[in-house]
């Protein structure tokens, strides 16, 4: 039951950090986001990686992987940590987890 709460929160967590990402109305010059619509970028993502990054290292997940779209297009995708603590196979984007 205690890693359904932690689970919960970390979902929670994620959401909250991935609503206040900047989205910026692209204007003919701007090349530093993906390109999510015809005329929205989204934005650097480095912010969202590195917190990502200390949430898994402050509540000791051991492996985690983070997908944002933005209106149907994949505007980023991490892998966190380790798939297998036993291999210590690192996570990818292609990482399968089983979703509780």
């Amino acid at each position: 039951m205690n890693s359904r709460i932690w689970s919960s929160i970390v979902l929670v967590a994620l959401l909250l950090i991935s609503s206040t990402l900047p989205l910026t109305q692209a204007d003919g010059n701007d090349t530093s986001g993906r390109q999510a619509g015809p005329d929205v970028v989204v934005g650097d993502f480095h912010d969202f990686d590195v917190a990502i990054t200390e949430l898994t290292e402050r509540w000791s997940i051991p492996g985690t992987q983070v997908a944002v779209m933005f209106n149907g297009t994949l505007v980023f995708s991490s892998g966190y940590g380790v798939a297998d603590s036993e291999s210590a196979t690192n996570v990818t984007n292609d990482s399968k987890f089983r979703i509780a």
